[in-house]
Formats: C-alpha cells, structure tokens, sequence
C-alpha cells in the first residue's frame, strides 16, 4: 500500500492515519497526481472505521496536500511552484500600511511547546530532543482581521521571545533584534486554500471560503532556519514580494 501505520498506539488513529500518509508523500511513496488507497482499503489497513479515514483525509485537504475528486478517488496535489525570495525589505507589508496611516495590532492566541511534527522537525532542522514551540497570532488591520499566523520555533529562539514583544511587532524585524543578527533571506510558497474550521472563525469568515496561504521558512545569517510556518489570508488582501528591481504581485480578487 505503500503506507506504514504508526506504532503509538496513544496517538488517535485520525492523527495516525495523517502522519502516515503525510510521511508516504514526502519520501515519494506516493507522488504528485497519485491515487490513494479507496477509504475502505484505509479503514481495513489502520483498523478503523471508514468516517475515522473521512475524518483524517479532510484535514490533510484543508492542508492542501491532497484533493478529493467526486466519484474518481484521493489523490496528491500536484507540487507547488516555489521561489526562494531575497529581500532586503523584512515586514514590508507592515511598514507599507503604517506609511499609509493604517494601524496594525496582533493578538497572541497561542505561544507554548508543542508536540514535535515530522514537517515542522524537518523544517528548522532539529534534532529528537530539541523542543518546538508553537506560535499562533491574529494580526489585524485598522481592527479588522487580517491574517493568521502560524508559526514554529526552536527551544532557542522561543527563549529570546515573548508574549508581549509579539503583540507589538512584525516577526521578522522582531527576530533580528531578539537573535541580534540579519536574516538572510525567505523561502515563500504561496497558493490559494480553503481554511479549517478553526481559521476560518478566527478570520470570521465562512469555511468555503477561499484563503491566501502562505507558508515560508525565514533563515539567519548562516543559513539556518529560524522560523517555519504558514500565514493565513482573507481573500481579499494582496501580499508583494520585491526581487531585485521587480515585483511580483500574488493576490485573489473579492
């Protein structure tokens, strides 16, 4: 079948049942615009109900790792186009809106350890006994909400960081001065998603509608990530990333 189950039995199967197919997809047990198992043949193979598998796929949807197609099967979103952005201007959107008179506040919702993920480990590079830190933040424009961030860190920076210097800033210009070194540059990939349940009602807006996700990996002066995570859209906001003397301009109309 090409999935293994995971051997935890304390994990939930639903969760069980992600990180098994997630981890299929990254070591190409499973490429790009291939079929899944039917959700019987997943039910049998983790020894689960089939609405346990329904459950565990939704969630890998919302994530945008895999598509369901009506009557055909599941099957692995084809690979994302991704860029590696240089840019000298860190928080540009934040300053952008400040220069314009527009005021921009974030709320903490969530700043604590969390359970070590494969993509998250993998991400910043951490080994076994390194602990990860979850960070999400709502960040509004003139009140209203804009975008939610989510983001994970090591133990280290995590312990330069706290609640009430994220409430006040933009995290890139906020790690330079807690790490007192430049950052380097951002790896950006950007696309279009559906949010889960719970972004959607922090962004107060319904579940079927579409978001901009970005998710982006912020590296240090040498080279070595600092922060992985996504940043949630309302549809209507654009995001601009220069390069050199272009610009390239990602955005969904209303």
């Amino acid at each position: 079948m090409g999935i293994g189950p995971s051997e935890n039995s304390r994990i939930p199967v639903y969760l069980r049942i992600q990180s098994a197919i997630r981890e299929a997809i990254e070591n190409g047990s499973y490429k790009p615009g291939s079929k899944l198992p039917s959700e019987p043949d997943l039910s049998r193979h983790f020894s689960t109900t089939r609405a346990t598998v329904t459950h565990a796929l939704q969630a890998l949807v919302f994530e945008g790792l895999i598509e369901r197609r009506q009557g055909i099967g599941t099957f692995v979103v084809p690979s994302s186009v991704c860029t590696d952005v240089d840019t000298n201007m860190l928080g540009y959107f934040e300053r952008d809106m400040q220069r314009r008179g527009q005021v921009i506040t974030y709320d903490v919702l969530q700043f604590q350890q969390a359970p070590k993920t494969p993509v998250a480990a993998r991400k910043l590079r951490l080994s076994d006994d390194d602990p990860l830190y979850y960070i999400v933040r709502l960040r509004r424009l003139q009140g209203k909400p804009l975008a939610v961030e989510e983001r994970y860190v090591s133990s280290l920076t995590a312990a330069c960081l706290t609640k009430e210097m994220l409430t006040t800033s933009p995290v890139q210009p906020l790690l330079e001065r807690v790490l007192g070194k430049p950052l380097s540059h951002i790896a950006n990939v950007v696309r279009a998603a559906l949010p889960t349940p719970a972004i959607a009602a922090i962004l107060d807006i319904p579940e079927e509608e579409p978001v901009l996700l970005r998710e982006h990996t912020i590296f240090n002066d040498k080279r070595n990530p600092v922060l992985w995570g996504k940043t949630y859209y309302r549809k209507e906001y654009q995001i601009e990333y220069s390069t050199g003397d272009s610009i390239v301009q990602t955005f969904l109309h209303k």
